[in-house]
């Protein structure tokens, strides 16, 4: 199948002569899918794996906003107004964690019922944000190693069960701290790794996952499935977030360096000896709107090959 892809790829053909950065593109994944991924300082394909900056802590971040009251209504001939139902404005969002070992055997929750962990710290939960708030987790990298975890995956959950795209201001993400990750500012601008408007229909979102042997920050951007009328937070949904992780770890994504081989008319290592360049100077990997506009049609065959390597497990944790 996957030949059958990668040949009907070929036959599509249409870059010209390309040079590509394989150090700068290595990790990214083809952009199939993102007509509905949320967006961010870098945008990328599923799957896509990110060097982790230098810092002993990865924090993980979360702000949010109430929604705007609605204006009291004028008294009416019959009394005094009715009073804005404070249930329907009141946004509670939770930030978590989840610990995987390597052989998902092993799981460890941080969440707003349990705090505190030995290589992690949550900021605390805040269950109302009408100026504004912020969670925040702390994950010591080389602690969470000595303990034998693996994978740490950020999620976030709708408490009060409100959809994302509904609040005003949603936005996640992660940056690198130092040992002591209390100093300094709580958010330092010069330190974000990534960022991403949380805009999905959906009750959860499950950002990004580290992995800690290899030291990468795993774009996911994907929600794991809470129903309208359950609990929304990462007790009840530790299983789908185990199977959607099995999934993205083991499915089959093209490298995007690979599908732009595939769609070149040669390859060459001279920038200067490139019509299209993908590296300092040209296309930069994350510059995801670009290149899905010079692949075209093309696109939705890759999308085809990706649905055919991991439709099957993907329909199976639905």
């Amino acid at each position: 199948m996957v030949r059958a892809v990668e040949e009907a790829l070929r036959r599509r053909k249409h870059l010209g002569r390309i040079a590509v950065d394989q150090g700068m593109y290595e990790g990214y994944t083809a952009p199939v899918g993102l007509r509905s991924a949320s967006p961010g300082l870098r945008t990328a394909g599923r799957g896509t794996r990110m060097p982790l900056p230098e810092g002993e802590t990865i924090r993980f971040f979360l702000h949010w906003r109430d929604l705007p009251k609605a204006p009291p209504e004028a008294p009416g001939p019959s009394g005094p107004p009715a009073t804005v139902n404070s249930r329907e404005t009141r946004v509670d969002l939770d930030l978590s964690a989840f610990f995987v070992s390597e052989d998902f055997t092993r799981t460890e929750q941080i969440a707003y019922y349990n705090l505190r962990s030995t290589a992690a710290v949550h900021s605390g939960d805040l269950t109302s944000a009408p100026d504004g708030a912020a969670e925040f987790i702390d994950v010591t990298l080389a602690e969470a190693l000595r303990l034998g975890w693996r994978y740490v995956v950020m999620t976030v959950h709708s408490f009060s069960h409100h959809r994302l795209s509904e609040v005003p201001e949603c936005w996640a993400g992660a940056m690198a701290r130092g040992a002591d990750p209390q100093s300094g500012e709580v958010f330092e601008a010069s330190t974000v790794m990534q960022r991403l408007d949380l805009i999905s229909p959906t009750f959860n979102a499950t950002p990004f996952v580290i992995d800690l042997a290899e030291r990468r920050l795993i774009w996911w951007d994907l929600p794991v499935g809470v129903g309208e009328h359950q609990v929304a937070n990462l007790d009840r949904s530790s299983n789908r977030v185990l199977a959607h992780l099995l999934d993205l770890l083991e499915g089959r994504r093209m490298p995007l360096a690979h599908l732009l081989g595939l769609l070149a008319d040669d390859v060459v290592e001279d920038p200067d000896e490139a019509q299209l360049v993908f590296g300092e100077g040209g296309i930069l990997p994350w510059q995801t709107e670009r290149i899905l506009a010079l692949l075209g049609p093309a696109e939705v065959t890759a999308d085809a090959a990706s649905d055919a390597d991991g439709g099957a497990e993907s329909q199976q944790v639905e």
